[in-house]
């Protein structure tokens, strides 16, 4: 898979709920990705792109997707006056890394007197008289990139059609919903809505709606950085609350990083370790689709402070950006764990230890760690756990690389993640 070539947006999950118990016991394919700003980052990551040919994603999120950028002034239902064309060269370019993208569109509007004008209710929420022009310009979007054979863009080759409305954390009101559904019945089938599925006291009642959406995004919280415990507590909770209302949704993290790498917690190589504790509790707890925040380091940070991007900046005009240690590990953590996994284990044997096995179909991966030095009564119970005389390899997550079979769990496991690998 060819990368993805986009500068990102920082954003983190930020409310803590009750922790999640046991593992998967169905199957669930895993698509890694990251998240990009917007249509004008194309240039610049062409850019990146040569520096990372090894990325091996299979879908973005594009943002910044404001409704004044598509219909600066009201279109009056004329779909022709609807400006296209940033938007067209980002799909052109998506097409030519042969990726997919979620679309989030956010319901603003410029402010306007004029009575025929589009209105904001603010909070990124259009006024109840501007709702029919969303919705019109909703179908309009649908309809031009779902490659039906009517209406599409011109160089169309393939559908994107999935799209986000509202921009988190704003509240996921009903009503944007309702009018993307209606949207979505003008324009016909294979359309999917993605509610952002921000903390608010609304979104209790929209998940009793599920007849208006096809996925939930975790959504941003407040720039902090994911923790494995919240983010677990998380997904627990908006499953509690689909079993309590009859059904189960697609569960996605769009938009999630590492906290800012502390050069007191090893830095670099502390922000690494971290990628692997986040991503494997994602895919333990049923996260099906994520997309990391931060591609690239901002300019200014170039031999400066550290930040959450997986490629420090370029430091000059010929020079292009590097790797970090995340990435590394981000890259072979998606190689390892991408595709179909069967169902995951909970192998914990009490709290502050954490212990998966995820079992896919020629080969079982454990991850191991413990918040303090695992004892050998816990690593003793994790044992009896795993599958008898099972044979172990240690897996780099930094180089990809395993090492030598062994006969028993390593002596010595801490907060540093320990991954193994057993079978063919």
């Amino acid at each position: 898979m060819r990368p993805a070539a986009l500068l990102v947006v920082l954003a983190a999950l930020a409310w803590a709920l009750p922790a999640l118990a046991g593992g998967l016991d169905r199957p669930l394919v895993v698509d890694f990705g990251v998240e990009a700003s917007g249509p004008e980052e194309v240039a610049a990551g062409k850019r990146v792109r040569k520096a990372v040919p090894e990325l091996g994603i299979r879908w973005t999120q594009l943002v910044n997707l404001d409704w004044e950028r598509f219909e600066p002034v009201p279109t009056q239902g004329d779909p022709s006056r609807y400006q296209w064309k940033t938007l067209d060269d980002h799909v052109r370019g998506l097409q030519e890394l042969g990726l997919d993208a979620v679309f989030l569109l956010a319901p603003t509007a410029q402010l306007t007197a004029e009575p025929s004008g589009l209105a904001s209710a603010g909070g990124g929420l259009p006024a109840a008289q501007s709702l029919p022009a969303w919705e019109r310009f909703l179908a309009a979007a649908f309809d031009r990139y779902n490659h039906d054979g009517a209406g599409d863009m011109p160089g169309l080759t393939r559908p994107f059609a999935t799209w986000q409305v509202g921009r988190p954390p704003a509240a996921p009101q009903l009503a944007l919903l309702q009018a993307a559904q209606r949207a979505k019945a003008r324009v016909g089938p294979g359309i999917t809505i993605v509610l952002a599925a921000a903390r608010d006291e609304g979104l209790r009642e929209v998940l009793r709606h599920p007849e208006l959406f096809d996925a939930v995004d975790l959504g941003p919280g407040d720039g902090r950085g994911f923790d494995p415990g919240v983010l677990a507590g998380s997904v627990a909770w908006l499953r509690q609350e689909m079993a309590k209302n009859g059904y189960a949704k697609p569960i996605w993290c769009l938009d999630w990083t590492t906290a800012l790498p502390d050069p007191a917690l090893a830095g670099e190589t502390g922000q690494a370790e971290e990628v692997v504790r986040l991503v494997t509790t994602m895919v333990a707890t049923g996260v099906s689709r994520s997309l990391y925040g931060q591609l690239l380091d901002p300019p200014d940070l170039a031999g400066g402070p550290q930040g959450t991007g997986l490629l420090r900046p370029a430091s000059g005009a010929a020079t292009l950006p590097t790797p970090k240690p995340a990435f590394q590990v981000l890259t072979h953590l998606e190689e390892l764990l991408a595709g179909e996994i069967k169902w995951v284990d909970d192998l914990s044997p009490g709290p502050g230890v954490h212990a998966w096995r995820f079992v896919k179909a020629r080969e079982d991966i454990i991850v191991l760690w413990a918040d303090e030095p695992l004892t050998p009564e816990d690593r003793q119970a994790i044992a009896g756990r795993l599958p008898r005389k099972a044979r172990f390899r240690v897996f780099d997550p930094l180089s990809g690389s395993t090492g030598n079979a062994l006969n028993a769990l390593p002596s010595e496991i801490g907060r540093q993640p320990v991954i193994l690998v057993t079978g063919a």
